[in-house]
């Protein structure tokens, strides 16, 4: 597969190497991304909302893009985040991405306001027609608070040539299903891809193309097990590992954002990482500590 058409498995949402004043530590970007390339996903996604792009400035957004794109160096596809409130803001993110060496770019719609179908058409075909790259679209309305239509997306798929798929984050399944059903059927190269973790198994299953699953940073075996299985039609292991999965997916829950579980669960399993997270998230607290220890344990991702 080339680069364009190769965005289907499993592809981390990777978080941001932030020390504790909130700086970008390329070090450590450097060794999770080493680390990642080594396992067997299919890609990588900087600056999307683990990646805490929406505390950034815009400068700090194109320093990280750039050094992950470089020092990622065509080892895997990279797909950059590139929402902003404004679509000129949005628009100029998306071309210093590709001027940067992105695959791919991924723009969830501006929150706050809620706009009409139109307005969100013409926001992301404006979009999409200032680059070349491919877009995906990112549906996620629970911080959003508007959820991205079928219609929308069929139309955007029929009318704008380098939009090619949409991440759906959603609770329920019958999102992704209807995406599936109305978008895919008739544009069969549309991806696909669940947003998380425990919908990657549903989503293989009713014709999607995958998940960005945020454990694939630290137990990457696991997702790429479940796509694997997938693939082969090894039943017995696909359920297995699907059921390890949704118990991991618990992770979640634990403290809100999530975003330092995920960097305390790569240090856990040996990936040297700053715990740091841009203001005004929190650090991770002692008793979130444990029960992330406990759940690494019970899934088998470390020993106890």
């Amino acid at each position: 597969m080339t680069m364009e058409n190769s965005w289907e498995g499993v592809i981390p949402p990777v978080p941001t190497a932030i020390d504790a004043t909130g700086q970008f530590v390329p070090k450590d970007m450097a060794i999770l991304i080493d680390h990642i390339v080594e396992s067997e996903v299919n890609g990588m996604l900087f600056l999307g909302t683990i990646g805490e792009f929406s505390a950034m400035p815009k400068e700090q957004r194109k320093q990280i893009a750039e050094f992950c794109i470089q020092h990622t160096n065509k080892r895997k596809p990279v797909m950059i985040g590139v929402a902003a409130h404004s679509i000129a803001e949005t628009i100029e993110l998306a071309q210093h991405a590709e001027e940067a060496g992105a695959d791919a770019v991924i723009v969830v719609n501006p929150s706050y306001v809620k706009y009409s179908d139109e307005g969100l058409y013409l926001y992301y075909r404006s979009v999409a027609e200032s680059i070349h790259a491919p877009v995906f679209l990112y549906n996620f309305p629970k911080l959003t608070s508007q959820f991205l239509s079928v219609e929308l997306v069929e139309r955007l798929a029929n009318d704008v040539e380098n939009i090619i798929g949409i991440k759906d984050t959603v609770d329920e399944i019958v999102s992704t299903r209807n995406y599936v059903m109305k978008v895919k059927a008739k544009h069969p190269n549309f991806r696909i891809l669940s947003g998380f973790d425990e919908h990657l198994a549903n989503n293989l299953l009713i014709g999607g193309d995958g998940a960005i699953p945020s454990s694939s940073n630290f137990a990457p075996s696991l997702t790429c097990g479940v796509y694997q299985a997938f693939q082969k039609g090894d039943w017995d292991t696909f359920m297995n590992q699907h059921r390890r999965v949704s118990e991991l997916s618990e992770m979640y829950q634990i403290q809100a954002p999530f975003f330092p579980v995920v960097k305390a669960a790569i240090n856990l399993v040996g990936v040297e990482f700053s715990q740091g997270t841009m203001a005004p998230c929190d650090s991770i607290s002692d008793s979130a500590a444990v029960r992330i220890r406990e759940l690494l344990q019970t899934t088998n991702i470390i020993k106890g």
